[in-house]
């Protein structure tokens, strides 16, 4: 018997063959669609409904027959729709952890933080996707939204310094101690007196009567000489530091040998100038080798809370009821004169009282802050205390109130994010989300 058409029938089987997997394939396929459009139905109908944990399950089947991204992002707006933030927070970690280069997964977390108010979390993920270039407009708003949130710390103190050097003078009990720009502790309250930190140590006053130098730590660094009678230390920057003995000031090198000077008063010599009053009501600048830089006499020179009274290159002096922005040399820099005004802080804008109000200016004595506030702080870190009524908030340096003036009185802002406010009769360290989490 010949099989002449043997050749022809091959190819008619191969085809018949893959016709008949392409069928079960197809059938198959169609089948699990069917489960998951009938899965994916249940499942919105259970949300519907609020059987929740039904929609769940039903949600969980309709992602084993197809997952997607969409799908998981509707189970947990369908979770936090209900009002299960915990476990709708867990679902939207989940999906952003297998999605990680999804916006809609990470716009979703976002989200989910903001809504249960973990503004910590907020940053933590922001940051995240800065580092893996990924954003969009939702996230930014978000950002945007939450940039000036703040918590008051748990410890409080009854009268605080500025920060200076890292660390900030607190008062508790009647006695002073220190701590560091996130509110830590570094050195307990023991102090009768507590200056600020310069050049890694900082003056202190026993009880006892007894000066001397401490460390960060809070060890003992710096003693005075044998037979030195001390009644005032101010803060060391650089080699001087200022200091009061036998009722006038002078400027002694860091192993208290006398340099010069015998004032009334002495500021630190901030940027090799200090300000020094020679008789009452007659200020001068002095350099660090004790120079006279101004010929005429002013009646005062603004000195801030850290004991200095020159920066950004510039001060501010008095003569009688107006005061002058001025260089150096004491020279004025523009003509025009302020009610009030206080020292730059950094190298961005000082606040003086302009037509009867605070606002803030330059170094070049332009108005960059329209005057509109009851008191003010010059700028540091990018914000300025200002007194609206009664009470104390923050501004940005385009003006905006962005912390509300709700505090009895403010500090100024550390590069951590933090300041000291008085809330309640009390001063707390604020601590800006953004940077504390």
């Amino acid at each position: 018997m010949e099989f002449k058409n043997y050749g022809k029938l091959v190819p008619v089987a191969l085809i018949a063959l893959m016709a008949a997997s392409t069928w079960k394939l197809y059938s198959e396929a169609s089948e699990q669609n069917n489960t998951y459009q009938q899965a994916l139905s249940e499942a919105r109908a259970y949300a519907k409904d609020g059987i929740v944990t039904d929609a769940l399950s039903s949600y969980g089947a309709a992602l084993s027959q197809y997952p997607t991204v969409e799908i998981y992002l509707e189970a947990g707006r369908m979770l936090m729709d209900h009002g299960m933030e915990t476990e709708g927070v867990d679902w939207a970690e989940n999906v952003a952890e297998l999605y990680p280069d999804d916006i809609d997964a990470n716009e979703f977390l976002m989200q989910c933080y903001y809504d249960t108010e973990d503004y910590q979390d907020c940053f933590t993920l922001k940051e995240t996707l800065n580092k893996r270039q990924i954003t969009s407009d939702e996230i930014e708003k978000i950002s945007e939204a939450i940039q000036y949130l703040y918590e008051l710390d748990y410890s409080y103190f009854e009268e605080v310094s500025s920060y200076c050097g890292g660390y900030c003078a607190v008062k508790s009990d009647g006695l002073w101690g220190y701590v560091n720009e996130t509110g830590g502790q570094t050195v307990s309250c023991r102090y009768e007196m507590a200056s600020p930190y310069g050049e890694g140590i900082a003056a202190v006053k026993e009880p006892e009567g007894e000066y001397y130098f401490i460390d960060e730590e809070g060890n003992k660094k710096k003693v005075l000489p044998e037979g030195v009678q001390c009644q005032e230390i101010g803060t060391m920057i650089g080699e001087l530091i200022p200091m009061k003995q036998e009722n006038s000031y002078g400027y002694y090198d860091a192993s208290f040998a006398y340099r010069f000077g015998k004032y009334r008063y002495a500021s630190a010599v901030n940027y090799g100038i200090g300000a020094v009053e020679k008789e009452e009501g007659q200020w001068y600048f002095v350099d660090q080798e004790g120079n006279q830089l101004n010929d005429e006499a002013w009646d005062e020179i603004d000195i801030d809370n850290r004991g200095s009274a020159f920066r950004n290159e510039r001060a501010f002096t008095r003569k009688g009821a107006e005061w002058f922005l001025v260089d150096s040399s004491g020279k004025a820099v523009v003509q025009e004169t302020y009610a009030d005004a206080r020292l730059f802080l950094d190298d961005t804008y000082a606040a003086a009282v302009i037509d009867g109000k605070w606002g803030f200016i330059d170094k070049n004595g332009d108005v960059v802050v329209q005057p509109e506030f009851d008191d003010a702080h010059s700028f540091q870190n990018g914000l300025a205390a200002v007194k609206v009524g009664n009470s104390w908030g923050y501004i940005n340096m385009q003006g905006k109130l962005v912390i509300d003036a709700v505090f009895e009185d403010a500090g100024d802002f550390n590069s951590s994010g933090c300041a000291f406010v008085k809330n309640q009769g009390n001063w707390v360290l604020l601590k800006l989300y953004e940077y504390n989490h």
